[in-house]
């Protein structure tokens, strides 16, 4: 249940109780840890401090929204007058005796025996007390419960159904007990099911532990069969109201964080518990060191861990979370026709985490120092200054993303679609998508950039992860990567390749003719067809430059050998082939025969031979 007030930026809850809400107009309200008092600061920058129970009408909505979001997170109850102006639709009722504890089933077996306990198809349990005076309803994913039950409204006799929502990981102790039995009933349908279907999942089961699963180790205990309770735990008295002698006035340092109107930084010496946005909810859990996370637009949750690995849980499939690391979180996150920024809140729930955590690190020493000081040994600890604020990245809020974090939009428009017989189809996309279908009927998207894909099994298992983890999926994900950098060449670049194979195989047809010819005795005539050595320059001119297959395949193809070439090239010694002859192999071998012939009037076969061996040298650095 989120708040109304569409004017609601950000609510701050600290672990030791006081409350910071921030407003679009700049404006400040401070609540007091019993919520007896607030400080009110304008946009103007005016402080007003005033009593809960007779506050202004000017800001008794934004009060009554505040209470409202502050009795569904906390255990204690604020039911002062602003609070219950904004619950006069609810119904309230008036019992013979004021309601202070409720009383639950013995085990999960009478519970379902009394229709006590139901399931829904998600697997979300709903627990009813044996007097029917209150109402636990647990997430399908296990992670979170809500709470029903009747508070009586102070200085009257009649009472009014609060709802409550807590983390599984950080119950208040009156609730323990029904929770255990929800999560005996949940796991009890998941085993019933999973015998059903052959999965053999259990809800929430696949982060547990230290990874930030949803089953604590305190709720290990409550195995697939029947839980017991004992007599003293089946009682669960109804927490009192917030209560303070008196009024409780609050002082905040000047310029601190608390007189901060921006939504984007932590305070720096409290460490927080809770912080609502417009879009999502984050709660600290100090007991796992872990940030919880509820998406307000769907529903899903969220689970940050010391680690940073990230579990989500989304509608439709509780019972497997997807798991992401860190530096793999994908930007958004899509489906049932909702989009929001996965990356972005997995960011917040990051820096909101390590922030909380080392606060919480800070406090425990600090106790433990004044402790050993009490006994007279005191620990003396160096630390870092805090820095005034500590800026993160700003959490989801309305509107959603900033223009530069706005993804562009999808375009459809086909660049290129190939068709590999036996192998699969090939579809880029102007946006850089890359669609890759299999014959295995395994489906392949490239993301833009090709760093990460998402990939359909036939089993109707879905893949998300970066490119260099594709783990099995490796040989489909390189075609896909092979195909997109295909497509993003131009028509020149991809003859390229064909061009350098074939002018290897080229080299290679001159090297088996140039085999042949030296393999054979030396001395005679060239003639036609044989494999003799030529003697004098013309014979040499016209083997060189001739076309192999008209000279029945004895002839080198180099068309620049020819007499015109010979006369025009300089000679080896007259410095002017200098660094042409590393660009230019051909250009080499010419220099280098040309000179031969100059200097003996014939071209020696062991001079060729070299300039030949460095020619091809050449041609393999530059192919």
């Amino acid at each position: 249940m989120a708040p109304t007030n569409p004017d609601l930026l950000r609510v701050c809850i600290t672990a030791d109780g006081h409350l910071k809400a921030t407003f679009s107009d700049c404006s400040l309200l401070l609540l007091s840890p019993s919520a007896t008092s607030f400080l009110h600061i304008s946009p103007q920058g005016r402080a007003v401090q005033q009593c809960t129970q007779f506050a202004l009408h000017s800001v008794q909505s934004r009060l009554s929204t505040v209470l409202e979001l502050r009795n569904l997170h906390c255990n204690s109850l604020a039911l002062c007058k602003p609070f219950l102006e904004c619950a006069k639709g609810r119904p309230q009722f008036v019992t013979s005796v004021p309601v202070e504890a409720v009383r639950w089933s013995g085990s999960t077996a009478e519970a379902a025996q009394l229709q006590l306990s139901t399931t829904a198809g998600d697997g979300q349990i709903t627990l009813v007390s044996e007097d029917r005076c209150a109402k636990l309803e647990l997430h399908p994913s296990g992670l979170r419960l809500a709470v029903t039950w009747p508070a009586l409204v102070p200085g009257s006799s009649q009472s009014l159904w609060v709802t409550q929502s807590f983390s599984a990981g950080d119950c208040p102790a009156q609730w323990e007990a029904p929770l255990q039995l929800a999560i005996a009933a949940q796991q009890q349908w998941a085993s019933t099911c999973s015998g059903q279907d052959g999965t053999g999942t259990r809800p929430s089961s696949e982060g547990s532990g230290d990874a930030g699963g949803a089953q604590e180790p305190r709720h290990s205990q409550a195995a697939a069969e029947d839980l017991v309770l004992a007599p003293a735990q089946r009682i669960s008295k109804l927490p009192p109201p917030a209560s303070h002698p008196g009024i409780e006035c609050c002082s905040y340092p000047p310029n601190s964080w608390w007189f901060d109107t921006g939504t984007g930084i932590f305070p720096p010496d409290t460490p927080l518990l809770l912080e609502w946005t417009p879009g999502a909810v984050f709660q600290y859990l100090p007991s796992l060191e872990q940030v919880e996370v509820v998406v307000h637009m769907d529903g899903s949750l969220l689970r940050v861990d010391r680690r940073g690995y990230l579990w989500h849980y989304c509608p439709g499939s509780w019972r497997a979370p997807k798991l992401y690391s860190a530096e793999a979180v994908p930007s958004f996150a899509t489906g049932g026709g909702t989009r929001y920024p996965l990356a972005v809140l997995a960011a917040h729930a990051q820096a909101f985490r390590e922030v909380s955590a080392n606060l919480y690190m800070i406090a425990k020493d600090t106790a433990a120092s004044q402790t050993s000081a009490l006994s007279g040994n005191l620990i003396t600890r160096r630390r870092s200054p805090q820095p005034a604020c500590v800026p993160v990245s700003p959490p989801f809020a309305y509107p959603p993303v900033s223009q530069a974090e706005d993804p562009q939009p999808f375009d459809d428009t086909v660049l290129e679609r190939q068709v590999v017989p036996g192998h699969g189809t090939f579809t880029a996309f102007a946006d850089g998508r890359v669609h890759a279908g299999f014959c295995d009927r395994t489906l392949v998207k490239l993301l833009p950039g090709a760093h990460r894909f998402e990939a359909l099994l036939p089993s109707g298992q879905t893949v998300s992860a970066p490119v260099s983890q594709a783990a099995e999926l490796s040989e489909h994900v390189a075609s896909a990567c092979e195909f997109a950098g295909w497509a993003a060449c131009s028509p020149a670049a991809r003859a390229l390749p064909q061009q350098l194979q074939c002018r290897v195989h080229a080299q290679l047809d001159s090297n088996q003719r140039l085999l042949r010819v030296l393999d054979s005795p030396s001395g005679g005539a060239q003639e036609a067809g044989s494999n003799c050595w030529p003697e004098s320059t013309s014979e040499f001119q016209q083997w060189c430059s001739s076309d192999p297959h008209a000279q029945q395949g004895h002839g080198l193809g180099l068309a620049r050998m020819d007499s015109a070439g010979f006369s025009c090239v300089p000679s080896a010694g007259n410095g002017l082939c200098e660094g042409k002859e590393q660009a230019d192999p051909d250009y080499m071998l010419e220099v280098v025969t040309t000179g031969s012939m100059r200097a003996t009037g014939q071209v020696e076969r062991e001079t060729f031979v070299d300039a030949w061996l460095r020619r091809n040298s050449l041609l393999l650095e530059q192919l």
